[in-house]
């Protein structure tokens, strides 16, 4: 099994807010709660309609956000 440092989850079904409203249950599924409470993972949420998605400029948009949040000292 792949142990991640970081994972970046794209939404595509709804966004941030609607993930918040179902943070918990996602959260406490199987796979999540072990890498999160076992692993200690890094567990992003990005929306992946807005930016994960689409060619073009907003692909770049999607690599700045991600270096950024790995590496905020650097960007």
């Amino acid at each position: 099994m792949a142990v991640p440092d970081i994972l970046f989850v794209a939404l595509y079904e709804f966004d941030v807010e609607g993930f918040k409203r179902n943070e918990k249950s996602v959260l406490q599924s199987v796979g999540f709660a072990k890498l999160y409470k076992s692993f200690d993972t890094k567990i992003f949420i990005v929306e992946g309609i807005a930016y994960f998605s689409r060619a073009g400029p907003r692909l770049v948009d999607s690599l700045e956000i991600m270096a950024h949040t790995m590496h905020p000292s650097l960007f």
